[in-house]
């Protein structure tokens, strides 16, 4: 299940397009009742689509009278009554396998065949890039606005100065929000200019872009702890720990953008797991936009940027979603 997130990911995109799904796909609450050889092989999410709650089973698939056995045996476990297996391909023979079984499937677009919702088997085409993942700086306008509102960087020169990119960089991310661009979102051209308006809460619009936003984080490394090093915004478990009950890790986390790691990296004295004590050190995660968009001057990194920083094994910690809810209730 290494390749979940991506998958996941793909799943939610594809599901938004076709069906009316509410919302996000969420862990199912009672994966934990699952034996351990299905918990590392099966991983269960819940759905919405229109008044039906689904259950989907993102797996790998071998033997088809075996994978529709197994989803079954999950279904009953989780007491779904409708499980449908999501996996990365499925040959012909598989898929004819599956229908045989009355075993519901998808192929993040490529394949579905959903007997309960009366949608049968589709095959489409591999998905346009524009399915995938928000780029860096696309989100980093989207998360602009979401604190200071569309008039805050309306325009190409105005983004790109606000933001610190070129106005081409920005020009591609105005065009990825035109592909996507939600009711209620304008964006005229005046001359060789482009200038967004809006009339959705910073809320809404980050909302519906919400389904492809990533992660903000490139890389981490552990660094020598300095007093430059300290005044960088706390980010990770750090930044949670600082707006909630959370108890800090012991490796305080802060965050830098890629432009401040190229100008500052000569002077950062990188050292390897357990070289010296927790103390003396500092996790650095090199974030691929800037890190305080929200506040010049906040102690934590941006609070959106954040949570989907924290990688999905830590969110499963109901300590951690308590800390999560915490920090999106934050101004």
């Amino acid at each position: 299940m290494d390749r979940l997130p991506n998958i996941l990911l793909r799943l939610q995109h594809y599901l938004t397009d076709i069906v009316p799904l509410n919302g996000i796909l969420q862990p199912h609450p009672a994966r934990e009742s699952l034996p351990l050889e299905f918990q590392e092989s099966h991983a269960p999410f819940v759905g919405t689509i229109g008044s039906r709650c689904v259950t989907f089973l993102i797996t790998t698939v071998a033997q088809p009278a075996a994978a529709a056995r197994a989803a079954t045996y999950v279904g009953n476990c989780l007491h779904a009554q409708d499980v449908v297996i999501v996996a990365e391909n499925l040959t012909a023979a598989q898929r004819r396998g599956l229908m045989a079984a009355n075993t519901a499937f998808i192929v993040p677009h490529a394949h579905l065949w959903l007997p309960m919702l009366s949608m049968l088997s589709q095959e489409r085409a591999a998905p346009a890039t524009d399915h995938g993942a928000l780029k860096p700086a696309t989100q980093a306008l989207l998360v602009q606005w979401y604190h200071h509102g569309v008039n805050s960087a309306a325009t190409l020169a105005n983004a790109a100065k606000v933001l610190g990119y070129t106005t081409m960089t920005m020009s591609r991310a105005f065009d990825e929000i035109l592909r996507h661009q939600p009711s209620g979102l304008r964006m005229e051209r005046i001359g060789r200019e482009r200038r967004c308006t809006s009339g959705l809460t910073g809320n809404a619009l980050w909302q519906h872009f919400f389904p492809r936003a990533r992660t903000p984080v490139m890389k981490s490394l552990l660094a020598r702890k300095t007093p430059a090093l300290q005044e960088l915004p706390r980010a990770g478990l750090s930044a949670l720990a600082t707006v909630s009950d959370l108890t800090p890790p012991t490796i305080e986390v802060r965050a830098m953008d890629i432009n401040q790691w190229r100008d500052r990296r000569a002077g950062i004295t990188i050292i390897a797991p357990y070289e010296q004590p927790d103390e003396l050190v500092t996790h650095i995660e090199i974030w691929s936009y800037p890190v305080r968009l929200h506040n010049p001057v906040s102690s934590i990194a941006e609070p959106l940027s954040v949570a989907l920083s924290i990688p999905p094994q830590d969110r499963e910690d109901p300590r951690v979603a308590i800390a999560l809810r915490t920090l999106e209730a934050s101004p």
